[in-house]
């Protein structure tokens, strides 16, 4: 019995596992390259730089930091060594208006070992951004670049990289990190200021749930569109050099829901991306660490039932048109026959590459009566109250890399999560045979107590007649 833990969205016929694979499948691993040795000390600098007079409590006695320029836009830069600066983060409030933000010696290389950070802030109303359209920096673009980066709200960027583009609500956080092997010439980035008029359901008190951004709507294994599902969560745990790919979905403004199998074990962090998660970096991308995991308690019992793991995050999500939270479902509903979407990041097939953009697919939901039939078919236990069953149309459905994504179906104009991706048997989007999700109304008490500390949007639950929402599979 080869039972497979589902990681990625397939788009094309996906053959079957070989028959000797007989063990669970854990997420998608990739490898981390050995890290080559970063020096912890600074190099010394030979002397000063002048400061002009509204600098010089910046860093006195140090190499410049920030020049001010008297037009409309105003530079700050990053500079090879200021003792003050290692390990702290100094905060400066912008008002609107343009300004921008370079590498130490730029548009020369940058300097060996350079350890700098800072913190913009701005008045609440306002929205800050930083668009780098010049970027080269040593390293491998990827979640976890190794030897120099630039450090953005917590999500790192490296490599020849033209596309590092950042949103936030209220705040930057930047830093700037060197080894003592290769210098490129590094980055200049602009960084603008302006109003933020807060959209309908922006706000953490009268924002609503399940809201999509869609122009058009295409199904089957498609690519969607930017930002186009804003409650998709891109999560990676780490375990020592390996590094695992899942999904989930964000619930209310601190928690996110995902997989358990996702995070079974003692991984030494989770990151989570929230807004348009793609393999490239876009407009609205937002990096968090979980702060704390809380997997259900019956998890450890079956390893296949109650497939749930709740990620708090370390600060509130800003919620906005690029993240916003799905909403739960109905108490006691199955979503039997419905049309609903499941969305991830992965392979395109069994065997196939990663996908670099966040995939959807329609799946029809089955009855419990034929889900269960078709588990025992497949010599799987079955928990009605707890495990979903939708897809079984040959080369659509879930696979290696979409592990804790959303199973959503829409009602009433608003999406509700349903389940979230779990387990399959044999290989991906074989046909006859439907994938296996997490379902959630199974856990919805376990969900709402250890949520209590967060704030949900406002939306009256749908207890309409069931049969006037049905979206049939035809």
């Amino acid at each position: 019995m080869a039972l497979l833990v589902f990681i990625c969205l397939t788009v094309g016929i996906a053959s079957d596992l070989p028959s000797s694979a007989a063990s669970v499948l854990l997420p998608l691993q990739q490898e981390r390259p050995a890290e080559k040795h970063v020096c912890p000390e600074l190099a010394g600098t030979t002397g000063a730089q002048e400061l002009s007079d509204d600098a010089k409590h910046i860093c006195p006695s140090q190499e410049n930091i920030i020049v001010p320029k008297p037009k409309a836009r105003t530079t700050f830069t990053a500079f090879r060594r200021c003792e003050n600066l290692v390990g702290e983060s100094k905060t400066s409030k912008l008002a609107p208006g343009n300004y921008v933000f370079q590498s130490p010696n730029y548009p020369a290389n940058y300097s060996d070992n350079t350890n700098i950070s800072w913190s913009f802030t701005v008045d609440e109303g306002n929205i800050i951004s930083i668009d780098c359209a010049d970027f080269d920096v040593e390293g491998y673009d990827s979640p976890f670049c190794l030897y120099d980066w630039l450090d953005i709200n917590g999500k790192r960027f490296c490599g020849n990289n033209s596309t590092v583009r950042i949103v936030s609500t209220d705040s930057l956080h930047l830093q700037f990190i060197s080894d003592s092997i290769f210098n490129r010439k590094g980055f200049s980035c602009d960084i603008v200021v302006k109003n933020n008029p807060a959209p309908d359901g922006g706000s953490s008190i009268n924002c609503t749930c399940g809201q999509v951004n869609r122009t058009t709507r295409i199904v089957g294994g498609t690519e969607t569109e930017e930002s186009e599902y804003p409650w998709q969560a891109g999560v990676w745990p780490v375990y020592g050099e390996r590094v695992l790919l899942c999904n989930g979905s964000v619930l209310s403004s601190r928690y996110v829901l995902t997989a358990a199998h996702c995070v079974q074990g003692t991984p030494s962090v989770v990151m989570v991306m929230l807004g348009n998660v793609r393999g490239n970096p876009p407009s609205g991308e937002e990096s968090f660490q979980a702060s704390r995991i809380l997997v259900h308690p019956l998890w450890e019992q079956s390893r296949i039932f109650h497939d749930f793991a709740l990620l708090q995050l370390n600060r509130q999500i800003p919620f906005s048109s690029y993240v916003s939270p799905v909403c739960l479902p109905t108490p006691g509903e199955t979503y039997e026959d419905l049309v609903a979407t499941a969305s991830g990041l992965g392979k395109l097939s069994t065997e196939g590459p990663v996908s670099d953009a966040l995939m959807e697919v329609d799946l029809y939901i089955l009855d419990p009566i034929n889900c269960g039939a078709m588990m025992h078919l497949l010599e799987l236990p079955y928990n009605s109250s707890v495990v979903l069953c939708a897809g079984g149309t040959g080369g659509k459905g879930t696979c290696f890399g979409d592990s804790g994504g959303p199973l959503v179906t829409e009602v009433d104009g608003r999406f509700v999560l349903v389940g979230i991706t779990s387990f399959g048997k044999g290989g991906c989007a074989i046909a006859d045979q439907p994938a296996f999700f997490a379902r959630v109304t199974g856990v919805l008490d376990w969900i709402v107590e250890n949520t209590a500390d967060s704030t949900y949007c406002s939306w009256t639950p749908w207890r309409a007649p069931y049969e006037k929402h049905k979206r049939r599979c035809t």
